[in-house]
């Protein structure tokens, strides 16, 4: 302990007196700065391993080579730009445009070139019928009016305009590294001819009720998705970067009550959509009504899920579905349909066979497709979730699925003729095709002639397509609805 004591004082005492001249010389009142400090030999040094830019950071290397650094990085991210824009002159591909203007005078014509785009698929995979011999289901709303649901960007211009946008794609390049080079810009809606009527008559008066409430209904809102169908039910649906609160739930029914009431013949529904939120003022869904050989067939379409978007195209489907239907029914004839979304062709099918079995694998869709068949007092069918894999297995008896205990059906004992299937624009693909070459009759939609006439490779080795017919459901675009009829050949 004395040790220590005598340890402390020498210290104290060392400090002190240290102290006490640095006060007392007048050339070491106050420590030198860093910036006048004389730099010890060994700080003039590039320490081993040490960049010349880190050193630079230390103040070691001189300006010139400093500059000599800073101007070799520039040059190399000039020749990087310089290379990057060559690429994307050379491979540059012009972009169509946005597709929202209608074009009366020129829609034979651009009809009769997506035939024939369509029709170039097939050379390598089946026979084609003649053009005069091709059902062609034109667009009867060729001066608009005929989509029946649209999404638009909102750009917030200063402190009052909410307008609509769309961003157009002006053309793409592929860069060296392999990416999508795309160049955008955005183009402002101010009248969409496309649109139907209950859209069109909607959209002026979403835009001002939103600019008079800038707190609560335009604040940080990007993009507004309009829903309709030919009832006249509306679903506005409007996509925010903020939570939305009680104030936001408050403002839109106050909007809504004002759409109604300045347009009665609608039934206007306000959707709020945020990050994981959803907010429902009225219904989240739209009811369709389908005119079909003198019946009237209820459909209800939700909210964020698929609906065909030209309700007078998709009934002219239907009818070519059953037309095809009614050649191959029998009274103990089963149905199967993959890919069943909503159910809309099922409920339109049902009525030509003992038992229908649809399969979808979103628990949403399986949702609606049973509500819209009970809506329209369908009996013989039944909606499970499977894959086109799972069907198979289920059918020969493979495998059981707990999901099917429920539905009463013994899947074995389906005496299965016709099939119809509606799948992606990525088509049915290899494995699917094949499982549907055990069946007598395919009825087969596509969205992408491309992969039909792929899937036609595979297809066309068991099976003579009888009937092939194109649907316009996107006219002045260059997309076009297919469907073919495929029998089995005779062995």
């Amino acid at each position: 302990a004395s040790v220590i004591e005598r340890r402390k004082s020498m210290t104290t005492t060392t400090s002190h007196s240290f102290l006490a001249r640095l006060l007392s010389s007048p050339s070491r009142s106050l420590p030198r700065s860093s910036s006048t400090r004389r730099p010890l030999s060994h700080q003039n040094r590039i320490h081993f391993g040490e960049t010349r830019a880190a050193a630079a950071r230390r103040g070691v290397v001189a300006s010139s080579s400093i500059a000599s650094d800073s101007t070799t990085s520039s040059t190399r991210e000039e020749q990087h730009v310089s290379e990057k824009q060559k690429c994307i002159q050379q491979n540059f591909i012009k972009g169509r445009g946005l597709d929202i203007d209608v074009r009366p005078e020129s829609y034979e014509d651009e009809l009769r070139e997506k035939i024939s785009r369509a029709k170039s698929y097939f050379l390598k995979s089946v026979f084609l019928p003649d053009e005069d011999k091709i059902e062609i289901f034109k667009s009867k709303q060729i001066e608009g009016g005929f989509r029946m649901r649209a999404v638009f960007r909102v750009h917030l211009d200063g402190p009052i305009d909410a307008r609509y946008s769309m961003v157009e794609v002006l053309g793409t390049s592929v860069l060296p590294s392999g990416k999508i080079y795309k160049e955008k810009k955005t183009v402002f809606i101010d009248a969409f001819p496309m649109g139907s009527d209950a859209m069109r008559e909607a959209m002026p008066s979403v835009r001002s009720l939103v600019e008079q409430d800038d707190a609560n209904l335009r604040r940080r809102l990007f993009q507004v998705e309009f829903l309709t169908a030919t009832s006249g039910d509306v679903v506005v649906t409007m996509c925010y970067h903020r939570k939305l609160d009680d104030e936001w739930m408050k403002a839109a029914e106050e909007m809504r009550e004002e759409m109604n009431r300045r347009h009665p013949e609608l039934n206007v529904s306000i959707i709020g959509r945020a990050n994981r939120m959803k907010k429902v003022v009225g219904d989240a869904f739209v009811t369709e009504n389908v005119h079909l050989d003198g019946e009237v067939l209820k459909y209800k379409q939700l909210e964020g899920q698929f609906a065909q978007p030209n309700a007078q195209v998709a009934t002219e489907m239907l009818k070519f579905a059953r037309s095809c239907c009614d050649s191959s029914s029998s009274s103990n004839a089963d149905f199967l349909e993959l890919y069943c979304g909503n159910g809309h062709f099922t409920v339109a099918l049902a009525p030509y066979f003992r038992t229908c079995l649809s399969t979808e694998i979103s628990k949403t869709n399986i949702a609606a497709a049973r509500e819209n068949i009970k809506m329209n007092g369908i009996i013989n069918t039944h909606v499970v979730r499977l894959s086109a894999e799972e069907v198979v297995q289920a059918i020969d008896g493979e495998r059981e699925f707990t999901r099917l205990k429920n539905t009463e059906l013994d899947l074995t004992a389906l005496n299965i003729k016709t099939v119809l299937v509606d799948p992606p624009r990525a088509g049915c693909g290899p494995d699917v095709s094949k499982m549907l070459q055990r069946f007598d009759n395919i009825v087969y939609i596509s969205c992408n002639a491309e992969t039909l006439a792929e899937d036609m490779l595979i297809l066309s080795k068991t099976h003579d397509m009888k009937r092939f017919a194109v649907f316009d459901q996107f006219p002045y675009t260059p997309h076009l609805e297919c469907a073919a009829y495929l029998v089995k050949k005779k062995s």
